[in-house]
């Protein structure tokens, strides 16, 4: 059950004006990350923006969330970046999707698949440069490459790899992995005799190292509007494309030093309007968010008054007059004059952007304006 009062606001018109702003600016052909929902946004949500460029690709992690586009009537090309059980490749391929191989055991199966299906499978091989996480390294390639050349359902479409490196002064890791990574696709291009797109840039390193950007660059939170976090390289003007707001659904007035939600960890310093908003830890806020978190209530930053609960947050309105329940609580975005960005959000509960939007919960409505 999602709450009518609580949403985040998705502007599909910025959205896809980012889109663009970094096509433009990167002059590259564009892989649209939106696995885990598309960062919280709602993937079904954004096709009708990626739905207008063709030759942009979209990225997930699993298969489950390809087929979620599929039933959201998205028809352009999908890849699987991460993991797909043998036992999901017919479902995949049924699908129409490129599937993310880094296993040598697994071509037989993907093969029989496909020939099973009488298609032919379509696949991006998985390097890593070092990330050490998943993909194959240059010594087992040889291996990988061997199969795939015996299974003729097998097709190589692409060749990829997953950045680990910042951009960071002095941080070199970004370009010792784009050479490895060159390395490694040219000898797989050499032995296949393919000609296969290329990509392991990220925002980071197409924007810090365009010698990364290949043929195709991962674009993820950039397209959202924000960059990705301790960006030290250049910035492009992509403008923030959520608001995430709720309301006020009660409303007290307490004496100074009463305490607030469990433990009394927070004490009114002065008599105040103490409001309560229907959100909390289950919808993905941190209990980190206090100390330290603000919201915007009638265009000023307010603190959080105490610990955060599971499904309420208590906020200090001070002494602003005749508090109404159903007035409007921003947590991110902008209200009147000021502004709390993702960025900050993250800021005040000691993590990172992509951790804050990728866990906000279902419960929360998802509105699309475009």
């Amino acid at each position: 059950m999602q709450h009518s009062y609580t949403k985040i606001t998705v502007d599909l018109n910025e959205y896809s004006r980012n889109i663009q702003k970094i096509r433009d600016a990167l002059q590259n052909r564009l892989l649209l990350v939106i696995k885990a929902n598309a960062y919280g946004l709602g993937a079904a949500g954004l096709v009708p923006v990626i739905s207008r460029f063709p030759d942009v690709m979209a990225g997930v992690a699993v298969v489950d969330e390809a087929l979620e586009l599929r039933q959201a009537d998205y028809m352009g090309n999908i890849l699987v970046m991460g993991y797909t059980p043998p036992e999901h490749y017919k479902l995949a391929l049924r699908h129409f999707l490129s599937l993310g191989v880094y296993r040598p055991e697994n071509i037989p199966l993907l093969e029989d698949a496909a020939a099973e299906l009488g298609t032919v499978a379509k696949v991006h091989l998985k390097l890593d440069t070092g990330m050490h996480r998943v993909g194959s390294t240059p010594e087992i390639l040889p291996e990988l490459l061997d199969s795939i050349a015996e299974n003729p359902h097998v097709a190589v479409e692409g060749i990829y790899s997953h950045l680990a490196g910042t951009s960071r002064p002095g941080d070199a890791l970004i370009p010792q992995q784009t050479e490895i990574f060159r390395q490694c696709a040219e000898e797989i291009e050499a032995r296949l005799g393919v000609s296969a797109i290329k990509h392991i840039a990220n925002s980071t390193g197409a924007l810090a190292f365009p010698e990364s950007r290949m043929d195709m660059t991962r674009i993820g939170i950039l397209a959202i509007g924000y960059h990705p976090p301790e960006h030290h390289g250049p910035k492009l003007d992509v403008k923030p494309v959520i608001r995430f707001s709720t309301q006020v659904v009660d409303v007290r007035r307490l004496p100074a030093d009463t305490g607030v939600s469990y433990g009394h960890r927070y004490k009114t310093p002065r008599e105040a309007y103490i409001v309560t908003i229907p959100v909390g830890y289950a919808d993905g806020i941190p209990y980190q968010f206090f100390p330290g978190g603000q919201v915007l209530f009638r265009g000023k930053r307010r603190e959080v008054a105490g610990v955060v609960n599971m499904d309420y947050m208590m906020i200090n309105a001070e002494d602003e007059p005749e508090v109404q329940v159903g007035e409007e609580v921003v947590l991110i975005g902008d209200q009147e004059a000021e502004e709390i960005t993702l960025s900050e959000f993250a800021a005040f509960c000691g993590t990172i952007n992509y951790d804050i939007i990728c866990k906000l919960g279902r419960r929360i409505k998802r509105e699309y304006v475009s």
